[in-house]
């Protein structure tokens, strides 16, 4: 099982996605299904929360609030927690979201 840390933009993204086979619905869906194991931390789940309880994001949203945090919930019990150190800011998160991407895409 690979361990990834899930950034926020890539767990909305999947929320507010209206295409069924993106890449950050099948990172999500993949650790649903306990083929990736989602990493938190404190900082991690405390911005997931404070993202989730925001009502105009998801303005548009197919999913309403309860089934977002039904999902959420799912995701918490497949998840590690761990401390999440972060260095270079944006920069490293942009990196990690593209490493992400790379292995959510079905290989072929």
């Amino acid at each position: 099982m690979i361990s990834l840390v899930i950034d926020t933009d890539v767990f909305i993204a999947a929320l507010l996605s209206r295409n069924d086979s993106s890449v950050a619905r099948e990172v999500i869906r993949r650790s649903l299904q306990e083929r990736y194991q989602p990493l938190f931390g404190v900082a991690l789940f405390t911005e997931y929360e404070t993202l989730l309880s925001r009502d105009k994001l998801f303005a548009d949203c197919q999913p309403n609030h309860k089934e977002r945090e039904t999902v959420f919930s799912a995701l918490l019990k497949q998840a590690k927690w761990v401390e999440i150190y972060l260095h270079g800011g944006q920069t490293c998160k942009m990196k990690a979201v593209r490493r992400l991407s790379y292995r959510a895409t079905p290989a072929a």
